[in-house]
């Protein structure tokens, strides 16, 4: 019969194959509940009794319910998220530098216009285009950056993932408490069999006074005196009358006595019974 170790030690492969692709506490806790239902199932299959199947099957229900898998954390992770405003708002800075750009740009416009007939100077054709364009460009800046909402809070991310050899040592070591309480279980099963094949072959008369019968039956049988004749059918009614009955060797009670090879067959010492159950064995001779 294999015990609960070994069935876990037949899913092992599996078992770490499937808590490898997730390791996070929940995907665990249910490989683990899993693997002591496959566990479970197998075991039942070969109890021999359905007291040992019931009491296995309530016994590893219950430890389903207690697995420590917080004590198997190996590793966690931690994640930070800051929320930010999604909405962009023009700032008083922002749009001083648009004013002021779109004023430089302006004035160039104006000035070659003033200038159509000749040349404006070269400083005033390309100083105010470039600080428009800076000016823009900065207030394109301050408006497109990001910026914190005033009551934005941090939202940390907490992750615990599992050491599965960690794992697979708990797993052996509950599997391991259950089987030797399911062995004491079988144990104190096998000694209330002993103790209730041992009333049912009980006799009533003390095992001192079968042991002397016995013996005197034997001796009486092997004595050719007269006397002894007598004293083997005082014997056999006194222990019928006190519910043990004298059986003789036959083919069909041959289980009962201890055979003798001899050329004639024949009883040596009769089987002692008592309510169909044999009591002691008898001596018979057999060709």
């Amino acid at each position: 019969m294999e015990n609960l170790p070994n069935l876990l030690e037949e899913d092992k492969d599996m078992f770490l194959s499937g808590l490898s692709q997730d390791k996070s506490l929940p995907a665990v806790q249910t490989a683990m509940e899993k693997e002591i239902d496959r566990v479970m199932y197998r075991y039942a299959e070969q109890c021999a009794t359905a007291q040992e199947r019931d009491f296995s099957q309530y016994l590893l229900q219950s430890l389903k319910s207690a697995m420590p898998v917080i004590d198997s954390v190996g590793e966690v992770r931690q994640w930070n998220r800051t929320a930010t405003q999604s909405k962009k708002k023009l700032s008083g800075p922002a749009l001083a530098f648009v004013l002021v750009g779109a004023a430089l740009i302006l004035s160039t416009v104006l000035a070659l216009s003033f200038y159509s007939d000749r040349t404006p100077p070269l400083l005033l054709q390309v100083l105010p285009p470039i600080l428009g364009s800076v000016s823009l460009l900065w207030a394109g800046y301050l408006i497109g950056r990001p910026q914190k909402a005033p009551d934005a809070q941090s939202d940390v991310r907490t992750e615990y993932l599992a050491d599965t050899d960690k794992v697979w040592r708990d797993m052996k070591a509950m599997l391991l408490v259950a089987d030797n309480a399911l062995g004491s279980l079988r144990e104190q099963e096998e000694i209330r069999r002993q103790k209730d094949s041992a009333d049912q072959n009980a006799s009533p008369i003390p095992a001192e006074e079968i042991e002397l019968f016995s013996s005197l039956l034997e001796m009486a049988g092997a004595s050719s005196d007269p006397d002894a004749r007598d004293m083997v059918s005082s014997i056999r009614f006194y222990l019928h009358a006190h519910g043990v009955d004298a059986v003789d060797y036959s083919p069909e009670k041959a289980s009962w006595f201890e055979l003798l090879p001899a050329s004639r067959g024949g009883t040596i010492r009769p089987a002692l019974s008592s309510g169909g159950r044999l009591v002691k064995k008898g001596l018979a001779s057999a060709n």
